[in-house]
């Protein structure tokens, strides 16, 4: 019997360790393979849908959220908890959103490198005062230090859906045509000029095939998001100011009162410098929003001053204008002509004076600007000369509103005119000596041609 008895105790500790064998056997089945990867499908198997491996991460803003109406502390988790909002979008506490930020990051830490062929933001737009973003550009990093630009997911989208809706509207945008890695993604949000509202209440990141963990992938050159704004900043700036000023030219021409045979012959070469396209333009500190733009920008006012040419302009033009009056980029010349320039002052007193000088020749002309018959001799120190200059604005609107200080040189003041271009000169008077009294001269423009306008 205590043979028996030892048989059983060992029967039972056998059992014992069989079942922990078995356990554990199971165990290291689930596990087998890449650790997380072996209850997954591959996610570009047929018939299996995208995995979002953004669920529930962890993320970073910035700047903070600061919409009055939708932020509170549910932000730091509300992008990635899997809930979207059918309601009205930026009063529901599970939007974030911003007002006045120049541009928006979400880095998401996925937390490791995955492969990535997906990402999808869901904002709304349409109604006071919210525009849609100009860009959505999508970041991958491995290590939260180099960032990849992947592509903007604005125009990714648009590609495959088609352009923003009409109206209020939610709308999910979403790619699946990424092929990239990395364990960080982030999300740069770039508004429109002048657009003061971001909204989004979600972000995912859909995962990709495995083997693109280890694929020599083309990621591109390494990117900042400071730099993906201005560059985006200035390209959407100049191709907005070229499709306006194209399109508003070709309709200055249509409307134009010219022969047919002129009309078309315009319409030809308006046809030939638009093939040329918008001016590239080289990033850097240097940029400035002067117009025009570049040459092939030059070259659209070339053609708006031989419209001038055609409609009966002069080569060189004066006209005394108000100097608060708004001035049109493209179009005719302007035609209002005050006759002369009145002024009223008081010592110690501030006024201002302005001419819109034209040029319809297509090469560039050098006018000199001088005062005759005015005490103080052809440059007096009471007058200060401003030569006006176009710029673009964050809103698409072009202005002649800069006045940088031309500085006399041989008894006059020097000024470029482009052709095809309104070029205005303001005159500040400030006049602190002289004798109370009515004075008349002339404000002299010349070139081989002498322009004279009555001053008093």
């Amino acid at each position: 019997m205590g043979k028996e008895r030892v048989w059983h105790r060992m029967a039972e500790q056998v059992r014992g360790r069989r079942g922990v064998a078995i356990l554990v056997l199971l165990v290291g089945a689930l596990w087998c393979g890449p650790v997380g990867w072996a209850a997954e499908a591959d996610p570009a198997a047929p018939g299996s849908g995208p995995v979002n491996v953004a669920s529930g991460k962890p993320y970073r803003l910035s700047p903070p959220p600061n919409y009055g109406h939708c932020t509170d502390p549910g932000d730091a988790k509300q992008l990635t908890d899997g809930q979207t909002t059918s309601a009205y979008f930026w009063t529901q506490p599970g939007t974030v959103g911003w007002q006045r930020a120049a541009y928006v990051t979400i880095r998401v830490d996925l937390g490791r490198i995955e492969p990535i062929r997906g990402v999808s933001m869901t904002t709304a737009a349409g109604t006071a005062g919210v525009t849609w973003p100009m860009a959505v550009y999508v970041l991958v990093s491995d290590d939260g230090r180099t960032w990849y630009n992947a592509g903007d997911l604005v125009a990714l989208d648009h590609a495959e859906h088609g352009p923003w809706p009409e109206g209020y509207a939610i709308r999910k945008l979403v790619t699946h045509k990424l092929r990239t890695r990395g364990r960080y993604v982030q999300f740069v949000i770039i508004p429109l000029p002048g657009g003061p509202y971001v909204f989004t209440d979600e972000v995912e990141v859909y995962r990709g095939p495995k083997a693109w963990l280890t694929a020599d992938l083309d990621r591109g050159r390494p990117a900042t998001t400071r730099l993906l704004y201005e560059s985006l900043r200035r390209e959407r700036a100049i191709r907005h100011r070229w499709d306006a000023d194209r399109r508003a030219l070709a309709e200055a021409i249509r409307k134009a009162p010219l022969a047919e045979s002129a009309r078309r012959r315009l319409q030809q070469q308006l046809a030939a410098v638009v093939e040329l396209g918008p001016d590239a333009v080289t990033p850097g500190p240097s940029f400035r929003a002067v117009l025009p733009a570049g040459p092939h920008h030059e070259a659209l006012f070339r053609l708006q001053a031989q419209l001038w040419r055609e409609l009966g302009e002069p080569d060189l033009a004066v006209r005394v204008t108000c100097p608060w009056d708004p001035l049109e980029l493209v179009g005719g010349p302007p035609d209002r002509d005050e006759g002369a320039i009145e002024l009223h002052t008081m010592r110690g007193e501030y006024r201002a004076a302005a001419v819109n000088v034209t040029n319809s020749t297509p090469e560039t002309i050098t006018v000199r600007v001088r005062v005759q018959g005015l005490p103080g001799g052809p440059t007096p120190p009471y007058l200060t000369v401003h030569e006006v200059i176009w710029t673009d604005t964050s809103q698409g609107v072009p202005v002649a509103a800069a006045l940088p200080v031309v500085q006399p040189a041989n008894d006059a003041w020097r000024i470029r005119v482009l052709p095809g271009l309104v070029q205005q000169v303001w005159l500040t008077f400030h006049v602190t000596d002289l004798q109370p009294g009515d004075y008349t001269g002339q404000l002299i423009v010349e070139t081989d041609q002498r322009h004279s306008v009555p001053l008093r």
